[in-house]
């Protein structure tokens, strides 16, 4: 969001926090959240939205404000480097345990995102609504066929995607890179918006490597992470295939033949133009 304008204001008594994103192309996005805990609180609740003003002038370390246990300034209006910092102070007794719950809620319709946090006032409505998404994610795992470590791997991998790949750095550090125009992408029927996976399958043993890959497709679709998946068949043979035929073959054994050129998109690096590769592969994350 840092890009994005707020506006934030109070809801519910002081008690919680509601902001209103302004996305690059002028929708809003509503987000309320609340620092919920029945044990004893002192003061009320604490937040700030400036982004400079919680971390410090050019401050990469500790936040100057919980450095320097300063108090919130709690301050509404429109900044442009946002951010939501929320602080209670809470009365433990030697030996006893608390519990504190971020919830945050985000919307497209500012009544809806107040509601659900509204429906979160105890702790039995908190406990059950975690008991049933974590039910559903493991239904959900069993039917995908996605084991906890894979899932592991899947969300560490998706940290590489969303946010900088340090790789890449390392991978473009002596080379010169090219600019090119989005339409080299767009001759594929890829966007470009979507963030990009390519993997380079050279021969039928790299195989186990599509069906990850299709896996992870699969689970990120399920969370609704959109992502564009960019196999490029590197196989010299060109009569007889088999690459192309086993990736072929993944697909539709998946049921993901729909997918294809919407989201999955084979390519055969003998039919391509070498600027178009490397115009992919700059663009890609991964």
């Amino acid at each position: 969001i840092g890009s994005m304008k707020v506006e934030a204001g109070l809801i519910s008594g002081g008690k919680r926090v509601t902001c209103d994103y302004i996305t690059p192309s002028g929708k809003k996005i509503y987000l309320a959240t609340t620092l919920y805990t029945e044990s004893e609180c002192i003061g009320d609740l604490e937040y700030e939205i400036d982004k400079e003003k919680f971390l410090g002038r050019e401050n990469i370390l500790v936040p100057v404000e919980v450095q320097e246990s300063k108090t919130f300034s709690k301050a509404l209006g429109t900044v442009v480097d946002s951010i939501v910092a929320m602080k209670r102070i809470v009365k433990i007794m030697p030996g006893d345990k608390i519990a504190l719950n971020l919830i945050i809620s985000v919307s497209e319709d500012k009544e809806e995102a107040k509601e659900n946090l509204e429906s979160l006032k105890h702790e039995g409505e908190i406990s059950k609504t975690f008991e049933l998404s974590r039910t559903r994610a493991e239904e959900e795992l069993k039917y995908l066929g996605v084991s906890g470590k894979m899932q592991a791997l899947y969300q560490e991998v998706l940290g590489y995607i969303l946010f900088m790949n340090p790789l890449k750095s390392v991978q473009y550090k002596n080379r010169k890179i090219k600019k090119y125009e989005m339409d080299s992408l767009w001759k594929f029927g890829i966007s470009g918006d979507d963030p990009i996976i390519l993997a380079k399958v050279r021969n039928i043993e790299d195989m186990y490597l599509v069906e990850e890959l299709l896996s992870m497709f699969e689970y990120y679709k399920a969370k609704n992470i959109k992502i564009d998946l960019v196999i490029l068949n590197e196989e010299k043979n060109v009569y007889e295939q088999y690459v192309k035929e086993g990736i072929i073959s993944s697909i539709l054994n998946r049921q993901l033949d729909y997918m294809k050129n919407n989201g999955i998109y084979l390519i055969n690096s003998n039919e391509v133009e070498p600027q178009d590769l490397d115009c992919i592969e700059l663009n890609s994350k991964i």
